[in-house]
């Protein structure tokens, strides 16, 4: 059957190395460059690193290819990147050092969807993502805590972000820039650099913050302000374990919010003041885990 088809739209290859070289060039060489592919996910089992398949350059080249995801035991020469592609996605990600990873993302001239899973498998001490014409951001860390990798950060520099989701409990997050076309942001993370992470990301619509630790809520000085959300309309906080309270700051410069909602965990008491009343414009709100709580 695929011998006639002369275009795919998609190609999916789910496979155990076991299964050899040969078959795996065979389906590149003989399947995917033929023929005009615009996505392709290959998925390769590989116990050892010393067994992971060598991703020919040829298919990073390709023309027509727009998408391409790769899992598992794969391994990619970075001197040879993809320059065409709009659209990556990687799943335990293993890297030859830590500049790999950045240098591979460089090379996308026109990629504008990440998604990226990382595992306790991942040795990318520093994790750059620097992707001017990147659109969608997804990321999702899964460190165990067996994890050896300390001290990790995240650094983020992709100024026309529109969609963001970062779930990662362990990275210090930076970024580089304001987002200043965000629409949708969701992150999850630790809570350290908290009011700067506020800086990058105050033009989004709708935001879905939780952390689980705050450490820098002193560290404000008093010539520095909560930054404006001019285009908030709907927020969800979700405090951490120690109980800070960011509701006020974010009632105060946040003008146009129709949709609060307020969340914490069990037996967790908050060390600023519940808010006593709220403003005029909001529609919804939704309150979960607080106890004794009076708005009006």
């Amino acid at each position: 059957m695929l011998n006639k088809a002369a275009s795919l739209h998609k190609f999916r290859l789910t496979c155990n190395i076991d299964l050899g070289l040969l078959f795996l060039n065979t389906m590149i060489n003989g399947v995917i460059l033929p023929r005009v592919v615009r996505e392709v996910d290959i998925s390769i089992f590989a116990k050892w690193r010393s067994d992971f398949f060598e991703l020919p350059t040829c298919l990073l080249s390709a023309e027509n290819l727009n998408v391409l995801k790769l899992s598992q035991g794969i391994f990619i020469d970075v001197r040879q990147l993809f320059a065409e592609s709009q659209g990556f996605a990687s799943r335990s990600v293993a890297c030859a050092y830590n500049k790999s990873v950045s240098k591979l993302l460089q090379g996308c001239t026109v990629l504008e969807e990440l998604i990226v899973k990382r595992t306790f498998k991942d040795n990318a001490r520093n994790f750059i993502v620097h992707v001017p014409t990147l659109k969608t951001l997804n990321i999702k860390v899964q460190f165990d805590k067996m994890s050896k990798l300390r001290s990790k950060y995240l650094t983020i520099n992709a100024p026309n972000l529109e969609y963001l989701e970062i779930i990662d409990w362990e990275s210090v997050i930076h970024f580089e820039s304001v987002l200043v076309s965000l629409v949708e942001a969701n992150v999850c993370y630790y809570g350290t650099g908290l009011f700067r992470m506020m800086e990058a990301l105050c033009n989004a619509k709708f935001l879905h913050l939780k952390w689980t630790h705050y450490y820098d809520f002193r560290a404000l000085r008093k010539d520095e302000a909560f930054p404006l959300f001019p285009n908030l309309t709907q927020l969800e906080l979700n405090f951490g374990f120690d109980g800070r309270d960011l509701t006020p700051y974010f009632l105060e410069n946040s003008h146009a919010l129709e949709v609060l909602v307020l969340s914490k965990p069990p037996y967790t008491r908050t060390r600023n003041k519940d808010p006593e009343s709220l403003p005029p414009q909001l529609r919804e709100v939704y309150v979960r885990g607080f106890s004794g709580l009076h708005l009006s």
